[in-house]
């Protein structure tokens, strides 16, 4: 081939080839910045998607706890709410159909109000009364610092008194209010189980006299009776005298005093007369009297702290004449 057709024929294919070069290069940069495109947009999609995502999960997240500690905080004050409980501080008992005062707590509410004993109870809250569970109700549906608004009759006629509750103090606390310092009530109307029972207070005069109230079926009552019997043997020469008061039938309780070894007297009380006359809510519950036949101290349940510091109560009582 001569030299200037050969020299022509190369141009032309290097021109094709650098074109064809040429073109896939610039496909190749087209592609290139649309994948480049593709990926930033992307990764700005999934970046804002996936804080987008991130800020609504923390979002629920911090609702939902918030919420959570929301409810918990709603139901602490509920549960301390329904802790709280309300005290009117009387004693009631039905006589001829009608609500009659039978006893009220020292530094109470009702005391305060001017309540007392033998104070027929008409209404309570603007509603009838006729039981016991009626004003019972009606203090347990209202909380502390409430008034309760009480109709009454007295030998003067009827009147309505605001009474402002306040806080429920304690079983043992509500006992000592009821009973300490007042006199001794008599046994009457129990039946005799164990050994011969004074059952009329004015008896009791000059004599240190432990009242122990207490149920066959109760472990803390036997537990109790062992330290009891005790304080019968050592300090009954002295001037103490221990009466159990069960609130079994009679066969009952003296199954009890033979299983239990107790030495002093027992009377049993299966309606609860006695039980009410001293506001027993709970066994065993005991009653020490003083020589002149005053209510000196109250203790519920089984407590040796409780029981230490009744002995050294015991122990003054007999000690002074």
């Amino acid at each position: 081939m001569p030299r200037r057709s050969f020299l022509a024929c190369a141009e032309r294919q290097w021109g094709r080839l650098a074109r064809r070069c040429v073109a896939l290069l610039v496909a190749w940069l087209a592609v290139s910045a649309g994948a480049g495109r593709g990926e930033a947009q992307g990764a700005g999609r999934g970046e804002a998607q996936g804080a987008a995502r991130g800020e609504t999960q923390g979002a629920a997240r911090g609702e939902a706890q918030g919420a959570g500690r929301g409810e918990a905080q709603a139901a602490a004050r509920g549960e301390a709410q329904r802790a709280a409980r309300a005290w009117l501080g009387v004693q009631t008992h039905e006589i001829a159909g009608a609500l009659v005062v039978r006893r009220v707590a020292r530094r109470s509410p009702a005391l305060r109000a001017q309540l007392a004993e033998g104070d027929v109870l008409l209404a309570a809250g603007g509603e009838r009364l006729a039981a016991p569970s009626d004003l019972a109700r009606h203090v347990a549906t209202r909380a502390p610092g409430e008034q309760l608004v009480l109709r009454l009759r007295r030998a003067a006629g009827e009147r309505e008194v605001a009474v402002e509750l306040v806080d429920y103090p304690g079983a043992d606390e509500v006992a000592r209010r009821m009973l300490v310092g007042t006199r001794a009530a008599d046994l009457d109307g129990t039946e005799p189980v164990h050994d011969r029972v004074a059952t009329k207070a004015s008896v009791w005069r000059g004599k240190v006299v432990l009242l122990e109230h207490f149920a066959a079926s109760c472990a803390s009552c036997e537990r109790i009776a062992e330290t009891l019997a005790a304080w019968h043997r050592e300090r009954g020469p002295r001037g103490l005298t221990v009466v159990g008061i069960a609130g079994d039938d009679p066969r009952t309780a003296l199954a009890a005093v033979k299983s239990w070894g107790i030495p002093y007297g027992v009377v049993a009380d299966p309606e609860g007369v006695v039980a009410a006359r001293y506001a027993v809510t709970a066994v065993p519950t005991l009653v020490l009297v003083d020589r002149r036949g005053i209510v000196a101290e109250v203790v519920i349940g089984y407590s040796q702290a409780s029981l230490d510091a009744l002995d050294r109560k015991i122990a003054q009582l007999v000690a002074a004449r």
